[in-house]
């Protein structure tokens, strides 16, 4: 704020916010005082929301769950299978494919985006060591997929005609979907391992790649993510060149 007060740069301290990253189950959530006169509470929910913290769209909560953020993404998302589906009838209604346009461009997006972060797949690591050390344990994510599974079907029932006794999987079959929430996730999580592969190897994303493993480390999500396709050398900028004539 000094720094500020004397270079003439306003800032906004009604804007600034903080979370403390604890697992711990105590609520006890202290301020921060950056100077006398700078002061940050942390993050507050009302009612019985989790309290979480929105960065570029994801909603962090001061355990890691991510179960804020899913619910959001679910509730944006189950707004507009609600309108889809009742825009078209068993008679009536648009035309399938452009139902169909509106659910993958708006609902699957809406409904999938942030999902690199609290998706790891079904299974990880164990974190244990000695003899279980390699042996994959359940990521716990069930009651999310599950979630995510009933908003896709919910679309997919949305684009084509159907009776609500027409079979689930021939619904999302015929619709052109993805078989279920847990395959598009996975199609998710493979998306991001692609564009992984696309990076510079020098950002620090790149840099966590190249790192090796050490036998007392777990792997990370991103390292996880990294073994979905067969590794290949990363690609390398080279610095900006000038002509000397110019």
């Amino acid at each position: 704020m000094r720094w500020g007060a004397e270079n003439k740069v306003a800032f906004a301290p009604e804007k600034l916010e903080m979370i403390h990253l604890l697992r711990k189950r105590n609520i006890d959530a202290p301020s921060i005082r950056v100077s006398p006169e700078l002061t940050i509470t942390p993050v507050t929910a009302v009612g019985d929301e989790q309290p979480a913290l929105r960065w570029l769209g994801v909603w962090i909560d001061r355990k890691l769950s991510f179960k804020r953020h899913v619910a959001e993404r679910l509730t944006k998302a189950l707004k507009v299978a609600r309108h889809i589906k009742g825009l078209a009838g068993v008679r009536f209604g648009p035309p399938a494919a452009s139902l169909r346009k509106a659910v993958v461009t708006y609902v699957q997006s809406s409904l999938l985006y942030g999902s690199e972060v609290w998706y790891g797949g079904r299974r990880k690591p164990s974190a244990s060591h000695g003899y279980n050390r390699n042996r994959l344990v359940s990521t716990r994510l069930g009651p999310l997929i599950e979630k995510t599974n009933k908003v896709m079907v919910l679309a997919a029932r949305g684009v084509l005609p159907a009776w609500r006794t027409a079979p689930t999987a021939s619904v999302l079959r015929d619709a052109g979907l993805r078989p279920s929430g847990s395959t598009a996730l996975d199609h998710a999580r493979i998306r991001f391992t692609l564009r992984l592969r696309t990076l510079d190897a020098r950002p620090p994303t790149g840099a966590r790649l190249e790192t090796p493993i050490l036998p007392w480390q777990r792997a990370t999500k991103l390292r996880c993510a990294d073994t979905l396709i067969p590794h290949a050398p990363q690609a390398s900028t080279s610095p900006a060149t000038f002509l000397t004539w110019l």
